[in-house]
């Protein structure tokens, strides 16, 4: 009897949720056309993993262009693009977008979010004395007029955005994100060829069995609800 067997591999994975809630708030920055990194203190704690969807809340009275981004940081005050969502002619109200696999954003460890917009911030902010915020770990992070298209892997020189008023602040802004966990055997065939002893005469001597296994479907991604 000879024998061969194979395994077919499966990953699951857990989805992250990392943010604040995208939701209606008091108060919208009233600085233009920048680049803004909010929460510089408050990075991706997963190992790496993908940026699957993003959920924001645009709180204006017209249209908004904005670009949802992922920045790793390089230096003391600069960061290098990972890679961004642009939408242009928002409307106001809650958006949920998920992306296809072209737009999403592999992060690693330590990567933070990043927002650009040519006029005002359309997303708004509740300010809090929470645990939420750490101020004696730096200020926000912004570059003001920035270039009209930036490109993903360049590093840019940020500078600190003193917050005098309101310094700690909660934006309607979140994402999901997808980490792989475990790596699971999902099923093995076997194949067996039997021959007989005697020297075979017509086919009927040789016999093909095939015992074919029954697929085990990995369990759903499981979501673990992590506000920042």
């Amino acid at each position: 009897m000879f024998c061969w067997s194979f395994a077919i591999f499966s990953f699951a994975g857990t989805t992250h949720v990392f943010g604040f809630p995208a939701v209606q708030r008091a108060q919208t920055d009233r600085w233009m056309k920048g680049i803004y990194i909010p929460y510089p203190h408050q990075q991706i704690p997963w190992e790496r993993g993908t940026v699957t969807e993003w959920h924001f809340y645009i709180q204006t009275v017209a249209s908004a262009d904005v670009s949802l981004q992922l920045w790793r940081k390089k230096g003391r005050l600069t960061y290098a693009l990972v890679g961004e969502k642009v939408f242009k002619g928002l409307r106001p109200g809650r958006h949920d977008v998920t992306l296809n696999s072209r737009e999403r954003i592999d992060f690693e460890a330590g990567d933070v979010f990043g927002v650009t917009f040519t006029r005002f911030n359309p997303i708004p902010f509740d300010a809090t004395e929470t645990q939420h915020c750490d101020v004696t770990a730096g200020d926000a992070m912004h570059i003001n007029n920035p270039p009209p298209s930036l490109k993903i892997g360049d590093i840019y020189t940020f500078q600190r955005k003193e917050m005098k008023r309101n310094p700690c602040r909660l934006y309607s802004l979140f994402a999901k994100m997808e980490t792989a966990s475990e790596l699971l055997v999902v099923t093995v065939p076997l194949f067996c060829l039997l021959l007989s002893r005697k020297k075979p005469t017509s086919m009927t001597n040789v016999l093909i069995l095939f015992q074919s296994a029954h697929l085990t479907i990995a369990s759903p991604l499981e979501e673990v609800n992590t506000w920042l």
